[in-house]
């Protein structure tokens, strides 16, 4: 049996880039769904106690929504343009001389290892 301090100090690996990418869907439903345009929250956005088994997985997809959140606002600006163009449609920076396929790129390898270490997984 493994002690805690074991299972604390084991190394995390890496989310695979379909899992990321499952969660950059959640967060980009949420993100139109329960957010108007100052990004405060409305509708169900503070729901506790699960009463039906679909009020439990809409309380994981905000949980994990929210964490997806966090870690895509802990990316530099061009990898954080590059996941908003691609799950939002928010304007890409041509002028940036970033291409928007390098910056994706590097924006998945880094949420990744962010989002593992939030506890996505």
């Amino acid at each position: 049996m493994q002690s805690a301090l074991a299972r604390k100090t084991r190394p995390m690996r890496d989310l695979p880039v379909d899992v990321v990418e499952y969660y950059l869907g959640v967060w980009a439903r949420w993100m139109r769904a329960s957010h108007d345009q100052r990004g405060y929250g409305k509708g169900r956005f503070g729901m506790r106690g699960a009463t039906t088994f679909d009020d439990m997985c809409a309380q994981v997809d905000v949980s994990s929504a929210r964490a997806t959140d966090t870690a895509i606002l802990d990316l530099p600006r061009i990898e954080r343009d590059a996941v908003n163009h691609a799950y939002l449609q928010s304007f890409w920076r041509v002028d940036s001389g970033v291409r928007f396929e390098d910056a994706y790129d590097r924006a998945i390898k880094q949420l990744s290892v962010s989002m593992a270490a939030k506890g996505l997984q």
